[in-house]
């Protein structure tokens, strides 16, 4: 699933491009895709765009009376038509037509969809998740230390209602970038590894956000990331060498370097 380098690059490329332009038109193929029928949505969602944001894994779109959040799913593609562009081969799964015939298609999305939320529903939203790494320089994670002691530390990453925004990728690389092992109870770091780690999430994700995100999403230009994993996904280590383990942490499969990243309790 994209995660926050992936959304912050579609976001920063959305801004220029899309901000003071007005929607006029939805389609869609996939109606489960969309919170409104599509009558509805074409006649309330025609609004001018006010500003481009990212609220964790969405993309938030400002219009004049409501915001239209994007999220990706697994494997999604936001991408971007420009006036007088050729039409798509086939029918894309979400299609946003703006007034010049540009147009923003949604790709690809399994369990991803295009939200139209009023004030009240789009904050509510927003208050669900939690602080975004890269808006608080300040490190959460000492407070969270003491209120949830006993999570694993992937786990407290991974919670979207304590970090938004970090997934299974980049926690996996924060922890091996931070040498701590991914079942290593937050309560039991040290002052000193807890400062490691934030500093290593925030790390991480600025590196990728350079990179464009991960190699195996797009922007909205459709090219690929550049951003490569030293531990998730691989057989080996990109630091050490050496082999690593794929192991389940509350129910899903990531990746850490034995070597590197050593048990202690």
């Amino acid at each position: 699933m994209p995660e926050l380098p992936e959304i912050e690059t579609i976001v920063r490329g959305l801004r220029p491009i899309a901000v003071g332009r007005r929607i006029v038109g939805y389609d869609t193929r996939q109606p489960k895709a969309i919170n409104l029928p599509l009558d509805e949505l074409r006649a309330r969602g025609r609004q001018e765009i006010q500003a481009v944001d990212r609220r964790g894994k969405s993309a938030v779109i400002r219009l004049q009376i409501a915001d239209l959040w994007l999220h990706l799913g697994l494997q999604g593609q936001l991408l971007y038509d420009p006036p007088g562009a050729p039409p798509p081969t086939g029918e894309p799964m979400v299609s946003i037509l703006l007034e010049d015939g540009a147009r923003l298609r949604l790709e690809r999305i399994f369990m991803g969809h295009a939200h139209l939320l009023d004030s009240a529903a789009s904050a509510a939203r927003a208050a669900k998740l939690g602080v975004d790494p890269l808006e608080l320089p300040d490190n959460c994670l000492r407070g969270l230390a003491a209120k949830k002691p006993g999570l694993g530390c992937k786990a407290v990453l991974m919670d979207q209602a304590l970090v938004a925004g970090v997934g299974n990728v980049y926690s996996d690389e924060a922890l091996h970038r931070a040498r701590l092992h991914p079942a290593r109870k937050l309560g039991s770091l040290s002052p000193d590894e807890v400062e490691r780690l934030w500093a290593a999430v925030r790390e991480v994700l600025s590196e990728s956000i350079e990179c464009g995100g991960d190699e195996t999403y797009t922007d909205l230009a459709g090219r690929a990331g550049t951003f490569t994993p030293r531990v998730h996904g691989r057989k080996d280590c990109a630091t050490c060498g050496g082999p690593t383990l794929r192991q389940a942490f509350g129910g899903r499969g990531g990746y850490l370097c034995p070597t590197c990243q050593l048990t202690r309790e």
